[in-house]
């Protein structure tokens, strides 16, 4: 009886044991009809259909097989769990609670069966999992947002484990020719160029930092195998399905890259030619002379080539075939140099070679020989032969040279020296010419202040009638009243006045005055007769100018000089520069009513030509003529022959520089009417031309 009791005892814990879980348990228990009707329940299943009590939702005769929202298709697979295995675990669906929501549980479920195996009833447990399905649903949306994102996105995006792709948009797939479903599997190898697989490593979970902030530009493969992209590409290393993975973004710039290419060479290649710009040429120079430094035995040459009279080309046959004419140049300019040199079109038709590794001055001639035996031959366009050559000035580097600008200042300055010297020619820089440089500067400076500070004056010499005695004119002469150096005359600045266009300011000036002045003396002096001139040289730049014509009448109008008073000098290099502008401003300018005086007239080289072509009134004889009459036959038949020339054309005469008498008589003699010179009277101030005048006027009666 003992041992019964004992095992009762422990069945009654037992049972009490198993009621207490049932009651106390937080999952949903059930035993429930083949059919679902329920025949007990715990609490936490009336908790989870929304009762108060299990006794009430026992009262309420629920039917989880009702109350189960589960597809036909399901619920007949849990019954056939059921009979073939006898139970099933963790089936998941939605369910009706007391109110009519839906709840998501997870239900585990077995059978009951007696001796026969018939089923008893079905027993399980229901747990409310609808906090995890929202949880799911959720994510599942933001996963589908984040996906449909990376799918529109015009940027590839990929992700990787271990060197492959496991996902890559539609627009990474694209770019290469592929589809996303295609692209699965692909060994990033296989994608990248020949040349770039070892940057592969960039794809490695362990070679990838975690926050993918560097942007690498890498070049993959097209599925043609013939097209090569250029992308722009970032990669981060990630935490995938709890392995490591990595992740990124590639961008095509192969549009954009081969638009900075194109610009880079539009800004440092010349359209026209082809060849390198100015631009190129001064950053390889500043390059080199970084690189070189103060190593004297690192030089190098710069050559600075100007086409001489290229402007005839462009003047007489247009602008058009000049151009064609400068790319026939350049492929011959290539020609002459070596392989590591380079040459740039500087500007217009001016061309700058650099040669390195010029190691003597003998390498830099050489390549201006070749250059000039090229440009020698006669040059074929369009069916024309033109020639043209070059004045070339060579400058080798030194240490004192820090700035591409210095070295083409002084490759520039020899250029022009070349150029002064005969053209076709080349001179190579010395200090010399630094120095006059920097004196022509100066100069020119003083030359600016001068203008502003009203520094110039003008000086007349009178023109006389050699036979009579009598006075013909003056011509108006320009000095300068430094106020350091005292009064200088035109031989020591009209040059640099005219190579820095200031002789078109202090030429304007000179004629103003020179007008003004002579227009007061007419008024003054009644005796000053109406054949009596005012002569005013004109430099070749205000001749090529185009309002030259219309300054002069406008002179005329203001000053109240008359046009047969006004006599312009100019000499015959204007006829030889620009021959059809020529004839075209002496027409304009007699028809002002001025006459028109050939200064230095034999020193030329188109003189007749200019005669035959050009209405002349004077010839002026340069004074080299009239230095040497008295003692060589050769100036003396010169000087018969201008005359006698002269007088067949209908044209006055005049020598200048005549200092004796012996001069006088020869001239009057091989029948030179007027001339010039300290012989008469030197050129005088304002104030002493007014007292010449003055002492010119006959006496009072």
């Amino acid at each position: 009886l003992s041992r019964h009791k004992q095992q009762d005892d422990a069945l009654r814990d037992m049972e009490r044991m198993y009621g207490s879980i049932f009651e106390n348990a937080i999952e949903g228990i059930y035993q429930s009809t083949a059919d679902g009707r329920i025949l007990r329940a715990n609490p936490a299943l009336a908790r989870i259909l929304g009762y108060g009590s299990a006794s009430e939702l026992m009262a309420a005769g629920v039917n989880l097989a009702e109350r189960a929202y589960v597809h036909p298709e399901q619920r007949a697979e849990l019954l056939r769990l059921l009979e073939r295995d006898g139970y099933y675990a963790d089936q998941e669906f939605q369910i009706f609670r007391r109110d009519g929501t839906t709840i998501w549980v997870s239900d585990n479920s077995r059978a009951a069966r007696d001796a026969d195996g018939k089923v008893q009833y079905y027993e399980g447990t229901l747990q409310d999992v609808t906090p995890r399905k929202q949880a799911e649903e959720a994510l599942a949306q933001s996963e589908e947002k984040y996906r449909t994102l990376v799918d529109m996105s015009q940027d590839g995006v990929f992700l990787g484990e271990q060197g492959k792709i496991v996902y890559a948009n539609r627009a990474f797939a694209a770019m290469l020719g592929y589809s996303p479903d295609e692209m699965s599997g692909f060994e990033f190898t296989e994608l990248l160029v020949p040349e770039e697989r070892d940057s592969a490593e960039l794809f490695s979970e362990a070679h990838t930092p975690e926050a993918g902030h560097e942007l690498h530009e890498l070049h993959f493969r097209h599925r043609d195998g013939k097209a090569r992209l250029t992308a722009a590409v970032t990669v981060a290393r990630i935490s995938y399905r709890g392995k490591p993975a990595v992740t990124g973004t590639v961008r095509d710039v192969t549009a954009q890259k081969q638009s900075e290419q194109d610009l880079l060479r539009s800004a440092y290649h010349d359209a026209l030619t082809d060849l390198p710009n100015r631009a190129f040429f001064m950053e390889k120079l500043q390059q080199l002379l970084e690189r070189t430094g103060h190593r004297s035995s690192d030089r190098f040459a710069v050559l600075f080539l100007d086409l001489d009279r290229f402007k005839l080309i462009n003047d007489s046959l247009g602008h058009s075939f000049g151009d064609r004419v400068l790319v026939a140049i350049a492929r011959r300019l290539r020609a002459c140099l070596r392989p590591a040199d380079l040459i740039a079109r500087y500007g217009g038709d001016e061309f700058t070679i650099l040669v390195e590794n010029a190691s003597a001055l003998d390498d830099a001639t050489a390549v201006a020989d070749r250059v000039h035996e090229e440009l020698a031959r006669a040059i074929t366009v369009d069916g024309h032969d033109v020639f043209t050559n070059a004045s070339i000035g060579i400058v080798i580097s030194a240490p004192h040279y820090k700035h591409p600008d210095e070295i083409l200042r002084d490759a520039d300055t020899a250029m022009y020296r070349a150029k002064a010297a005969g053209k076709a020619g080349y001179v190579v820089f010395d200090d010399a010419m630094h120095e006059s440089a920097k004196a022509n500067l100066k100069l020119e400076t003083e030359l600016r202040l001068a203008l502003q500070r009203s520094e110039f004056r003008v000086f007349y010499q009178p023109v006389m009638e050699i036979g009579a005695g009598k006075l013909s004119g003056f011509e108006a002469l320009v000095r300068w009243e430094h106020p350091a150096q005292g009064l200088i005359g035109p031989e020591h600045f009209l040059a640099v006045a005219e190579e820095t266009g200031l002789i078109i300011p202090i030429g304007w000036w000179v004629l103003e005055t020179a007008c003004t002045q002579f227009a007061s003396w007419k008024k003054r002096h009644k005796h000053i007769g109406d054949d009596v001139t005012m002569s005013v040289n004109i430099a070749n730049r205000q001749f090529a100018h185009w309002v030259l014509p219309q300054r002069v009448a406008r002179v005329l109008d203001i000053t109240g000089l008359k046009p047969k008073h006004l006599c312009l000098e100019i000499t015959e290099t204007v006829f030889m520069d620009n021959p059809d502008l020529a004839v075209e401003t002496i027409a304009r300018l007699k028809s002002v009513g001025v006459s028109l005086q050939m200064d230095d007239f034999g020193t030329g080289y188109s003189s007749l030509s200019a005669l035959r072509r050009f209405k002349i009134d004077t010839l002026k004889i340069d004074r080299s003529f009239i230095t040497g009459i008295e003692r060589t036959r050769a100036d003396r038949a010169i000087v018969r022959t201008i005359t006698v020339l002269a007088a067949d054309l209908g044209m006055d005469v005049v020598a200048e520089g005549i200092e004796n008498t012996r001069q006088v008589e020869l001239l009057r003699a091989l029948g030179c009417r007027k001339g010039q010179g300290f012989f008469f009277s030197k050129p005088m101030s304002t104030a002493d031309a007014d007292k010449y005048l003055a002492a010119l006027a006959p006496p009072k009666s």
